[in-house]
């Protein structure tokens, strides 16, 4: 094992026993890269649900949305399902395809990247989504909205 990853993981496990208001700056910092190296998890059931209602003719990339249990958020605005640090390594096989859009219940309107096999152009990966609905400034709210109405200016008393 190489000192330097012991080195970690020793201060990881110090640091877990430790206060969370005694962290230092450094340790937080430190903490959330320990932590998002894996990615974190993501349950991809409610976009294979709408992929199923809208993809229903592209088995495989409602299948490759199913394997999308693993997420490293870029922003509020887009979430990877791969590890961006190794989806552009020498030997990477995976090309960017195209984009489709997805409407789901959970998520919103939804932006979905997926990217193909360079040699077996059966095979597909979901990139990542953009999530439309904050980008365009929208609610992501989906329960209905009650009207809602305010008497500005009447000649009637109230």
């Amino acid at each position: 094992m190489d000192a330097g990853v012991g080195a970690l993981r020793e201060t990881h496990h110090t640091m877990q026993h430790t206060s969370k208001n005694h962290y230092s700056a450094t340790e937080r910092e430190y903490l959330n890269w320990y932590k998002a190296r894996g990615g974190e998890p993501f349950d991809p059931t409610p976009l294979v649900r709408a992929a199923s209602e809208q993809w229903g003719h592209r088995p495989e990339l409602i299948a490759a949305l199913a394997s999308c249990t693993r997420q490293w958020r870029e922003s509020e605005l887009y979430t990877h399902f791969v590890d961006t640090t190794k989806a552009k390594a020498p030997g990477d096989r995976w090309r960017f395809a195209f984009t489709l859009e997805l409407k789901c219940a959970v998520h919103g309107e939804l932006n979905v990247d997926v990217k193909q096999h360079a040699e077996d152009k059966s095979r597909f990966a979901i990139h990542g989504i953009e999530f439309m609905d904050k980008v365009m400034g929208n609610s992501t709210e989906r329960a209905p909205k009650q009207a809602q109405m305010k008497v500005v200016h009447s000649k009637y008393k109230q």
